[in-house]
């Protein structure tokens, strides 16, 4: 990967509103809260939680459908900074997540 893509990657991240995590990536982020949504997925309903989380300096919006993962993340404080690493693609994603502060 070189310098290019990373200057490339920072624009198209801070150019959105949503945060985006790839299968086997990592990102620090501030954990800052969730509610409740529903959105829509291949044309049908879906309750989802909206996670709002600080990366690189930007409030962005994580919708995410998974129990699993919002079990895993009601362990912290909402402000608690954590590393949020992804492993695996739609129904078989596992998340680990540590705080770091």
């Amino acid at each position: 990967m070189g310098k290019s893509d990373d200057v490339l990657k920072q624009f198209i991240s801070k150019k959105s509103i949503y945060f985006d995590l790839p299968d086997g990536q990592e990102a620090v982020v501030r954990y800052l809260g969730a509610e409740s949504v529903i959105t829509v997925f291949k044309g049908q309903k879906v309750e989802s939680i909206r996670y709002q989380l600080e990366h690189d300096g930007v409030v962005k919006a994580w919708d995410r459908t998974s129990r699993e993962f919002a079990k895993q993340i009601s362990q912290f404080e909402e402000g608690s900074l954590l590393r949020i690493k992804r492993f695996g693609q739609r129904n078989n994603t596992k998340y680990e997540i540590e705080k770091i502060e």
